[in-house]
């Protein structure tokens, strides 16, 4: 990814390891497992959650323009109404 080309961190995990930190590596989407590592005894280490997460998770036309993704500027009016239509049946998810 674009990361690589500044830093390689992978494995990340692995990285901070390392250093003696206590690792647990999650789905960020879940909100339970986020907090799950809480419980865990560490034994006097850090703990670092590393949180995988998906950005375009809930707004798949956002695949389409990933990796780029820290702001979308519309190009058409139909593309605005489709973000708007995406946006609004997210809104009618429990």
């Amino acid at each position: 990814g674009e990361m690589d080309a500044v830093m390689n961190v992978d494995p990340l995990a692995q990285r901070l390891e390392a250093f003696g930190v206590d690792v647990c590596q999650v789905d960020g989407h879940d909100l339970d497992a986020l907090a799950a590592p809480s419980g865990r005894p560490r034994a006097g280490k850090p703990l670092v959650v590393l949180a995988i997460t998906d950005p375009c998770r809930g707004l798949e036309l956002l695949r389409e323009r990933a990796p780029n993704l820290h702001y979308v500027r519309f190009k058409t009016e139909a593309e605005r109404r489709a973000y708007d239509q995406a946006l609004s049946e997210m809104g009618d998810e429990p």
